[in-house]
């Protein structure tokens, strides 16, 4: 949040808030870069990597792979809008490029959460656009991608799906059903106006008498909205979700300022679909607070609150 608040301040001082894309560029580049390379200098297999057993592989690098995935899906979702704004040739030709690291070091996380939500941000693209020859080209695309695709990635996909052993929406969630969300929904209505404090996951009855066995041994419930529940209560899963709702009324708004650059605006839709793509992912996983993968949302949100304190103001029967 302090980030934000740096960015906001430099933006708000900015003549031209667009220079602070470059330093992001760069970041997209550092983060996309190291993963890809971590994978080729490893050895591993593209199915080694998307077996279940390897969730845990990318954490030598600081951040799990479901982390790294979704940083990744909003900072694809805020090239990609800003690509399709933007008019000088060199800057898109960086952007196409940035998009394709991120979306190779996207598939290199194995994250079923991550996959979503890139699908969930071209699925905005198209709809946001509604542009004809956009949606043919998305759609030839997108057949492209689907026939190039590495099998692991179809087998990571299809984890869970299908009869017998090793199927079932326990297997889909990786046993967050049985073994996380339905043991914690009795903490609930322990304190379901504030909650039980954060983190309250480690000291709940259900963790305390059963934690291995009757529910898995972890330092929260994989699920952003329950986490918020039991740790600030429905007062504070109200609290939170307004503000988000906020940021993405604000985004929206200033991807339609005709007084913005192309760019900018194309920035913020982005940034707002990318908003979209992080909720979605997080009925799975993660928190609504403030986290290392949130860095290119918070990035913008700052960038929005400079954009605001820049504006002029409206003077009084000037129309």
């Amino acid at each position: 949040m302090i980030f934000a608040l740096l960015v906001g301040a430099a933006a708000s001082r900015s003549e031209k808030p667009e220079k602070l894309l470059i330093p992001a560029l760069i970041s997209v580049w550092v983060m996309g870069s190291m993963v890809i390379l971590f994978v080729y200098l490893s050895g591993v297999t593209l199915g080694e990597l998307a077996s279940s057993t390897s969730r845990e592989f990318l954490s030598a690098l600081g951040m799990h792979a479901n982390e790294l995935g979704r940083m990744y899906e909003v900072s694809y979702a805020l090239l990609l809008f800003t690509w399709a704004e933007s008019k000088e040739p060199r800057l898109r030709f960086a952007l196409l490029a940035s998009m394709g690291l991120v979306m190779i070091a996207l598939m290199l996380t194995f994250s079923r959460g991550a996959f979503l939500g890139f699908i969930v941000v071209n699925v905005l693209f198209l709809l946001w656009r509604r542009n004809l020859k956009t949606l043919i080209f998305g759609c030839l695309v997108a057949a492209v991608a689907l026939l190039v695709l590495p099998s692991a990635v179809y087998d990571r996909v299809a984890t869970g799906f299908g009869r017998g052993f090793g199927s079932g929406s326990n297997m889909i969630s990786a046993g967050r059903i049985e073994f996380l969300w339905l043991p914690l929904l009795p903490e609930v209505p322990r304190s379901p106006i504030y909650g039980n404090g954060l983190g309250s996951i480690l000291w709940s009855d259900a963790m305390r008498k059963g934690a291995g066995v009757t529910i898995l041994a972890v330092g929260h419930p994989h699920n952003a909205y329950l986490q918020a529940l039991l740790d600030m209560g429905v007062a504070g899963l109200i609290l939170v979700c307004a503000y988000f709702a906020h940021v993405g009324k604000g985004f929206r708004a200033l991807s339609a300022d005709p007084a913005l650059s192309p760019i900018l605006r194309g920035f913020y839709l982005g940034a707002a679909a990318g908003l979209v793509s992080l909720l979605i992912a997080y009925l799975a996983d993660s928190s609504l607070l403030p986290r290392p993968e949130q860095a290119f949302l918070w990035l913008a949100i700052g960038m929005m609150y400079g954009q605001r304190a820049k504006a002029p103001a409206h003077k009084p029967g000037t129309g």
